[in-house]
């Protein structure tokens, strides 16, 4: 029995090297990992590290925010989008407000957030992921302040993809009305560029394979990136409201799979999904 036990400590420590995953507190050519996911526990995402967003949350966008459409299995999180008729249990006749006045969606999806459990200022964030591109979806990754209300509390996009189109922005300004956008976008036929010569062979394949996009943000400037392939670079000293630069305070992440309607997404065959392998965050120790 002990001979057992004894191959089965061996086995298990094998199984944890072959994996390869950063341990948090690892220190890796000058930075420390400070929070990590491997979603390699199966069943609901981490509840010490993710919250959810729930019901209908921004831009009148038709799904409904649901946790029950976010899973771990085979050691990824997969955010689904279903098409399916689902009650607002939040609903009032006559509200103002159009999150309550909408009785109903016609689409579910979920929305994880780390806002309320981890927040950084400053640091290299990396998610690998695996996008579905087809007409009428938004998948993103993306970053929000703490501090203020938008957009003066600053907003970055690591990765959304619409339209066609994949974009990395980031976002400042005093109010709504003078919001002020640094933005890239890359239609599908123009991702070949960002590839050596015949490591991009067409969207389809693009998308079945997982990428890896990566935010290093410091006091100057913050640079985006996929598969190690400059999209965009924020100048901070451009970033000044009033008196004050943004992107001086902590950041909390989001991973969400929204619906475009616009993009006219009927004509997608759902169930339609975001999948993440793992998220990093990284530091100068």
């Amino acid at each position: 029995m002990r001979i057992c036990y004894f191959y089965l400590i061996i086995l298990c420590s094998a199984k944890i090297l072959a994996s390869n995953e950063p341990v948090v507190g690892q220190n890796v050519n000058g930075w420390k990992l400070v929070w990590a996911d491997e979603f390699s526990v199966p069943g609901r995402p981490d509840p010490s590290k993710w919250d959810y967003e729930r019901g209908f949350v921004r831009n009148h966008e038709p799904q409904f925010y649901r946790h029950e459409n976010a899973i771990i299995a085979n050691g990824r999180l997969v955010i689904t989008a279903q098409r399916e008729h689902f009650v607002n249990p939040g609903y009032q006749a006559g509200a103002k407000s159009w999150d309550k006045s909408t009785p109903s969606a016609e689409y579910t999806s979920a929305s994880l957030t780390t806002k309320g459990k981890a927040a950084w200022l400053y640091g290299r964030f990396e998610i690998r992921g695996r996008l579905d591109t087809r007409q009428g979806l938004w998948p993103a990754f993306w970053f929000m302040g703490t501090q203020h209300g938008w957009p003066k509390c600053g907003e970055v996009d690591l990765m959304e993809w619409y339209e066609g189109e994949l974009l990395a922005n980031a976002c400042w300004g005093p109010d709504s009305s003078r919001q002020k956008w640094d933005t890239t976008r890359r239609k599908s036929d123009q991702l070949k560029a960002l590839y050596p010569p015949g490591d991009y062979k067409d969207l389809a394949t693009w998308s079945r394979d997982f990428h890896t996009w990566t935010m290093n943000w410091d006091a100057q400037s913050i640079t985006l990136a996929v598969d190690g392939h400059l999209l965009n670079q924020t100048d901070i000293a451009e970033t000044k409201v009033g008196a004050d630069l943004t992107f001086q305070g902590p950041m909390y992440m989001i991973l969400n799979l929204a619906v475009r309607e616009k993009d006219h997404p009927e004509k997608t065959a759902f169930p339609a999904t975001l999948e993440v392998d793992w998220v990093r965050v990284w530091q100068r120790p």
